[in-house]
């Protein structure tokens, strides 16, 4: 073999086989790969041995088991970058790409005494990369900041211990988290916390004691927790709260969760107006369209407060994040790619980033790109999981009112039958409306509840009435899908 034949068939490898190979030579085990793949370790070890088969295994026809030893060897002679990590990447916070007018609307907002911006789009839109950036510049003048995930309030212990006392967890659980997150931060970043009575809360215990010992419910706990001890300073606290969609979605939380939290939120940005030390509070919220859609749009913040919908990437932004990655894209490039992907930032970043660490032909990844072997393979499959989950749901709820119709008193066999095909059709109208978004490029029109689902999904994009699927990367696969989706 010379160096010309084992670039080629390097580069013939799938991305997936190339990401499995830049594991394996990290000298992680199997088991570490598989979980940061997120797959199962069988389906790591056939990746593991096509590897093996397409670079190195006419070398050794009469081996049984070929050795890493030997893949590695030759690597090391045809490719030693690959030995270093390959070309050093970018961080992920000097990959972000500005959106213009986003990011000023954003900075503008919360230098607003009692700000409230909502930062809202289906996922892996960059939400938390422009929130980061946000508290990045607002550091800089000397703000307080805490940004927080919500989704960690299910993984931990709170302030009520017996369990049996509730079945899930409440509005008082996901408060007392609130007020130990914020103070274990700031206390981390060495700010103090106290008043002007020189009372200070230093660690758990003093928190507890003021928790125990204060009047009220927990929504009063928190508010006074807030005004006395977390805004009595001058300076400005900007409170990022991510992932709110677990609020909804997380079967940890009992379902007035989501409405009490907001409900509160809403209250504490209402204060501003009459009592002055809330101008120092400025809140950034941040969730997907997934799960919450519903819920925000019924809250009490859904018309107040600065609300931003991120959008996709143009080429001319493309263009800027490969500039980034130090690579120059060709305006046919960019334009096969997002005539794939469209703007979607992660999709767009994936294959920018492949085609940077590995040098992989841009035309060689979009040609896998809609099978479960390429780069997207598992951004897809969880994609599907999600919409199985819908769907599901939706026959749950189409067999219970089916059992609800034939089960009444006083109806005939054949009204029986006649709902029964009424309610059928009413409820199993999911699968079949993407169908028709699968087989129509030019666009549909729904009702409302489906438009809903899709858009909560990320799956679709709306101009005027009619709704298109979101990229052509999710019709090629979701067309390879649909017998799977109907069985």
């Amino acid at each position: 073999m010379d160096q010309e034949v084992f670039n080629k068939r390097l580069e013939n490898l799938s991305p997936r086989r190339r990401e499995v190979l830049n594991q394996l030579l990290t000298g992680k085990s199997y088991e570490e790969i598989a979980n940061k793949l997120d797959i199962v370790e069988s389906t790591l070890r056939k990746h593991v041995s096509a590897i093996y088969d397409e670079l190195v295994g006419d070398l050794f026809p009469e081996k049984s088991r070929i050795r890493f030893s030997d893949l590695e060897k030759l690597i090391h002679q045809y490719q030693p970058s690959l030995l270093n990590n390959s070309t050093p990447l970018p961080s992920p916070r000097d990959t972000y790409i500005e959106r213009h007018p986003i990011d000023q609307v954003c900075q503008e907002e919360i230098r607003q005494p009692g700000a409230l911006l909502v930062i809202k789009a289906p996922p892996k839109m960059g939400k938390t990369m422009l929130l980061s950036q946000v508290i990045k510049n607002i550091i800089q003048q000397e703000y307080r900041s805490v940004v927080l995930s919500v989704r960690l309030a299910a993984k931990n212990s709170f302030y009520t211990e017996d369990k049996q006392e509730k079945d899930k967890k409440n509005i008082d659980d996901l408060l007392y988290w609130l007020c130990t997150s914020v103070t274990q931060t700031l206390l981390l970043s060495g700010e103090s916390i106290g008043n002007k009575d020189n009372h200070n809360i230093s660690n758990q215990e003093q928190f507890k004691e003021f928790w125990e010992t204060s009047l009220g419910d927990s929504p009063v706990k928190c508010t006074t927790y807030f005004e006395k001890y977390l805004l009595s300073r001058n300076k400005p606290l900007v409170l990022g709260l991510d992932d709110l969609d677990s609020l909804d979605f997380d079967s940890q939380f009992n379902n007035t969760v989501a409405s009490d939290f907001f409900a509160l939120l809403r209250t504490w940005h209402e204060k501003a107006a009459i009592r002055p030390i809330w101008d120092n509070l400025r809140l950034i919220l941040v969730q997907s369209q997934d799960y919450t859609l519903n819920t925000l749009n019924r809250s009490p913040l859904a018309n107040i407060g600065t609300h931003i919908k991120l959008e996709e990437f143009t080429e001319e932004q493309v263009k800027q994040l490969g500039s980034i990655y130090k690579l120059k894209l060709q305006n046919e490039q960019i334009k096969a790619l997002m005539e794939l992907v469209g703007g979607h930032p992660y999709l767009i970043h994936e294959a920018v980033q492949t085609v940077a660490r590995w040098g992989t032909n841009l035309d060689k990844i979009l040609q896998d790109a809609t099978t479960e072997t390429g780069i997207y393979g598992s951004y897809l499959v969880d994609l599907l999981r999600k919409l199985q989950l819908q769907i599901d749901k939706e026959n749950k709820n189409m067999s219970r009112d089916l059992s609800l119709e034939t089960n009444q008193e006083n109806k005939t066999k054949l009204k029986n039958i006649q709902n029964m095909e009424v309610l059928k059709s009413s409820h199993s109208s999911l699968l079949e409306s993407l169908k028709q978004l699968i087989n129509h490029k030019e666009g549909k029109e729904f009702e409302s509840r489906i438009k809903e689902i899709l858009d909560e999904l990320g799956l679709i994009k709306r101009e005027g009435n009619l709704v298109f699927l979101r990229c052509e990367l999710y019709r090629q696969y979701l067309k390879q899908q649909v017998t799977y989706l109907e069985n």
